[in-house]
């Protein structure tokens, strides 16, 4: 009798200990940046690595680079008709469908990365964007942010200051 109790035992805990084991959430997430790239590497890998790890394997996040499910400036448009799970994307695409995305996308002369940390969790930032997302039947996560956009756009050269005087 002892050796069947232990027997039934160890095959309750093997079959309890196999189904940890397999995820029970698992999502296809696209990006719209290439895979091995600064932005998939520090921002959607290490949000799939610390989403494993904070659920214990129960949610498994699988990311794919730009182009390889849906094209890279199709990411919110693949989340929306359900395609995709989730998508990492920046709001700078959705930028000519509502203006507003340009104030969550580090826009020219915007804030820096320290000022938008503050602004999102202390400054209800974070709640507009959820506003903003809901409103599209979407929910936002932000999983990393960059700096500020810095680059002019002109249609003249640039050599130096005197340009801005006209």
């Amino acid at each position: 009798m002892k050796t069947m109790t232990w027997f039934s035992t160890a095959l309750v805990t093997a079959a309890f200990a196999s189904q940890t084991l397999a995820a029970d959430i698992e999502w296809r997430v696209p990006t719209s940046v290439p895979d091995g790239s600064p932005f998939f590497e520090n921002f959607l890998e290490r949000f799939a690595d610390n989403t494993a790890l904070l659920t214990e394997g129960r949610v498994e996040i699988q990311p794919f680079g730009a182009g390889v499910i849906v094209p890279a400036l199709q990411v919110y448009d693949a989340v929306k008709e359900g395609t995709v799970d989730a998508g990492h994307s920046t709001p700078s695409y959705l930028v000519n469908q509502n203006p507003v995305n340009a104030i969550f996308a580090g826009f020219p002369g915007g804030m820096g990365p320290q000022a938008y940390i503050n602004w999102i969790y202390e400054g209800g930032g974070q709640e507009k964007l959820q506003e903003l997302r809901a409103s599209e039947g979407l929910h936002s996560l932000i999983v990393g942010i960059g700096s500020t956009e810095i680059f002019a756009h002109s249609n003249v050269p640039i050599n130096g200051p005197r340009i801005s005087r006209g």
